[in-house]
């Protein structure tokens, strides 16, 4: 099982998320190992850590804040290849 879900990321031009999707999926369905026995190992508050991760940076990609704050920084005389040292403030 575990062959053929790294076989298909790394040989195959199928989409990741559906592609761990399926084996998940076969492994719930499987009737060697009870689903109770597989989410047991499941750590909930990890779960939500990355789950909050992820909607960060959706909100950050979809608003461009970064793009914007970079834009604001150089425009305050911040160079990004010397950060917050003392001499990279330009003097103008």
């Amino acid at each position: 099982m575990t062959l053929g879900v790294v076989a298909a990321f790394a040989l195959s031009d199928w989409l990741r998320e559906l592609v761990v999707l399926t084996g998940a999926s076969v492994l719930l369905v499987n009737r060697q190992i009870a689903p109770s026995d597989l989410l047991q190992h499941v750590d909930g508050h990890l779960l939500l850590v990355l789950m909050g991760l992820y909607i960060v940076h959706a909100a950050l990609a979809a608003t461009h804040l970064p793009q914007h704050w970079i834009a604001d920084q150089r425009a305050a005389g911040l160079e990004r290849q010397k950060p917050l040292w003392p001499c990279s403030w330009s003097r103008s």
